[in-house]
């Protein structure tokens, strides 16, 4: 019978009988095989160990054994599987910062980013109960269906939609803030004060609004349009008469935040010019009456400034 040799290594089986001036080689090449392999030279392939134990660990047993790897590396999934309860992967730099990745079967298997102590779990740093797209792929925003804590900055290249509330303590930079259109539930004053987002103390409200002086304030719809009535001529004033009020050659002072409106009907038996300026002399005359003419004088006098009418006058009414 020829030499053969073993199953799944290869080895050297010399035949019974035979090989009287090659057996020891050929068992020492058999040896060298076998030191490789227990030395970590070569890969050992297909061993299924069912008993034993590591470092005092059953393999099998109730208690999981553990050890060291340098590195860990796998062709196919990698799966923790605790049998109902948590499962964590750790991660330790070798010295004091640990962090573990949780799957919490207690919060309806939220996957969780904590700090660890080196004895517990600690602080909660980011927590998913929904799906997540960060990226190219999957295409879709961070979606966080819970509270979002950052303690440092958030660069936001698209959106982030929140149905709890997101608590910046560091900066944000987006491209536009939207609140919720459909339930009219817009970003208010206080969930923008310190929010941490540059240059932005918040939004205005309506005397702020109105003031128009807060560089550092944001504007809610609401608001603009207070700001663009209480501006403009003619929303939300009324006429009043001030024909026993007013008198000729006399300065009257504009001191709304907007323009006032004033129409004067002339005396028909003297000329008469409607005058107004910034101060309290001089002036530009904006219309004028001639003696003769009932004439009907108006203009828009805007806020700080004065006004009058030199000639006698019939009617005198303003819009304010």
């Amino acid at each position: 019978m020829a030499d053969s040799n073993t199953t799944n290594y290869s080895f050297v089986m010399p035949e019974v009988g035979a090989s009287q001036d090659t057996w020891g080689e050929k068992l020492n090449d058999n040896w060298a095989d076998v030191d490789g392999l227990l030395g970590g030279d070569e890969p050992v392939l297909g061993i299924d160990i069912n008993s034993g134990s590591i470092d005092g660990a059953a393999i099998g047993g109730d208690t999981p054994a553990t050890g060291s790897f340098s590195e860990v590396r796998s062709s196919g999934d990698v799966l923790i599987n605790n049998e109902g309860a948590d499962s964590v992967l750790r991660l330790n730099d070798g010295a004091t910062s640990v962090w573990s990745i949780r799957k919490d079967v207690s919060n309806g298997n939220d996957l969780e980013v904590l700090s660890y102590d080196g004895a517990s779990n600690g602080n909660v740093i980011f927590n998913i109960s929904g799906g997540v797209g960060i990226g190219k792929i999957p295409t879709v925003p961070l979606d966080v269906s819970g509270a979002g804590a950052l303690s440092g900055s958030l660069d936001v290249g698209g959106s982030i939609t929140a149905s709890g509330s997101v608590n910046v303590s560091g900066s944000v930079t987006a491209s536009s803030f939207q609140g919720n259109a459909t339930t009219a539930t817009a970003l208010d004053n206080t969930s923008m004060t310190n929010a941490g987002i540059s240059g932005v103390d918040g939004l205005a409200n309506v005397t702020e609004a109105r003031g128009g002086t807060d560089d550092a304030l944001l504007m809610s719809a609401a608001r603009v349009l207070t700001a663009i009535n209480w501006r403009c001529s003619g929303r939300n004033q009324t006429w009043s008469d001030k024909t026993s009020s007013r008198s000729a050659n006399t300065w009257y002072y504009n001191d709304e935040e907007r323009p006032i409106t004033v129409n004067i009907v002339a005396s028909i038996d003297d000329d008469a010019d409607f005058k107004v300026s910034t101060s309290a002399s001089g002036g530009v005359t904006v219309a004028r009456g001639l003696n003769g003419d009932r004439s009907n004088m108006s203009a828009l006098v805007p806020p700080g400034h004065y006004y009058k009418i030199e000639g006698t006058f019939s009617v005198w009414a303003e819009l304010r």
